[in-house]
């Protein structure tokens, strides 16, 4: 008798898991990073805490505001509640979000409490003016765009894929490339009147320089939100001297990190 070989086979491998599919915050985060920091570079109150050099490097503190920013809308709007971290001056860990359009965004305090913390702490100057009230304001409007026109790609295609630019992140953008150009043409300005040899072309080239000014002033004019406030009123945050026994006066350390 004679065995006969078993034909069953092993048993077929389990097919792969799916890669999980980004969900329209994740898509929407890197256009909203780069839409908030051109926000930023029309803040005049940041502009001018920048030019002034308050708190040092004044890029790497525009990026820490952004970052945190940034952190709050994302972790609001995949939780439904913001972070424990997200505000300096509130119980954040049970503070929910509210609804803008359909998208959950962070409450307009809180990213104001962020803005004034943040600024503060980066550039150790207090916000007089109020601007972070349309600084929240941009911000919020942003996200939800931001988020819209990703649900809008995936409808329209299937795809996964970061949404275009929406009008207001062009505006902004626009609005910060001119700013750019206008801060550096002050800079410049401000170089050759430190150096030697100014004369009369000098002072027509910066007439014409101020012309250009005003024109951009004026285009600036059309821009909705914080492009619209008025000059900014900034006070350098200074603490205030503690004296030891002996009469001598403490050195203080400087106050740093984003918002907590």
């Amino acid at each position: 008798m004679s065995a006969t070989p078993s034909t069953s086979s092993a048993p077929a491998a389990a097919a792969p898991a799916a890669a999980p599919q980004p969900s329209a915050e994740d898509l929407a985060l890197g256009l909203f990073a780069r839409a908030s920091l051109d926000l930023f570079d029309v803040w005049p109150a940041l502009r001018l805490a920048i030019s002034h050099g308050w708190g040092g490097n004044g890029q790497e503190g525009k990026t820490a505001l952004a970052e945190d920013i940034v952190d709050l809308f994302y972790t609001v709007a995949t939780s439904g509640t913001t972070s424990s971290t997200s505000s300096a001056n509130a119980n954040a860990s049970t503070s929910t979000s509210t609804q803008e359009g359909g998208v959950p965004v962070p409450a307009q305090d809180e990213v104001e409490q962020t803005l004034t913390y943040v600024i503060g702490n980066e550039f150790d100057v207090d916000l007089e003016d109020g601007s972070e009230t349309a600084v929240a304001r941009d911000l919020i409007a942003l996200w939800r765009e931001c988020i819209q026109r990703v649900q809008q790609q995936q409808q329209a295609s299937g795809v996964d894929q970061p949404g275009e630019e929406g009008p207001l992140a062009k505006k902004f953008r626009e609005g910060a490339e001119r700013a750019r150009a206008q801060d550096g043409q002050q800079r410049f300005a401000a170089q050759r009147q430190g150096g030697n040899g100014a004369g009369d072309d000098e002072d027509e080239d910066e007439t014409t320089s101020e012309e250009d000014d005003d024109d951009e002033e004026d285009e600036d004019d059309e821009m909705e939100g914080v492009i619209d406030e008025p000059a900014p009123q900034l006070v350098e945050s200074r603490p205030e001297p503690v004296i030891d026994e002996d009469g001598f006066e403490l050195v203080q350390p400087k106050k740093k990190g984003g918002r907590r």
